[in-house]
């Protein structure tokens, strides 16, 4: 266990806050300006098949609305339960790997099936591919005491 492992985790909260932030920001926009700027963002086929690259990181901090309290709560508390354990630069590389790695993944899938225009363009943003994957890792990192 690391020394960063006993420090409260501050990056998960500031993360979590600064997503739902942005929702709510974007929720004040006109409904076509807020489009423009989620698709803007989005890791959605259209982007990435034009080298919009910088949308893998982008998507990562924007969500289609704003968290509930319920899944505000489970973000802080996956994301900070990680960070106490092994620091937030660890469990910001695991977030960032999940995020990227399954955006690549169904981006991948979508351009196998020939996606049509509207699904090309779909808004794709959101906590979820990092979060999924750092709460795998979590899961793993459970001690197994069963024989």
């Amino acid at each position: 266990m690391s020394s960063s492992a006993c420090r409260p985790p501050w990056a998960s909260a500031g993360y979590t806050a600064a997503v739902h932030l942005g929702a709510r920001l974007t929720r004040r926009l006109t409904p076509e300006e807020r489009i423009r700027v989620l698709r803007a963002h989005s890791t959605n086929v259209d982007n990435l098949r034009d080298g919009r690259w910088h949308t893998l990181l982008t998507s990562a901090f924007l969500t289609e609305q704003p968290l509930t309290p319920v899944s505000a709560a489970l973000v802080a508390g996956i994301l900070g339960g990680a960070e106490a354990r092994w620091g937030a630069r660890r469990t910001a590389g695991l977030f960032a790997l999940g995020h990227v790695g399954g955006s690549l993944v169904v981006y991948a899938g979508l351009r196998a099936a020939r996606p049509s225009a509207e699904t090309a363009a779909a808004v794709d943003v959101g906590v979820s591919y990092g979060v999924g994957a750092v709460l795998g890792a979590l899961t793993a990192a459970v001690p197994r005491t069963w024989p």
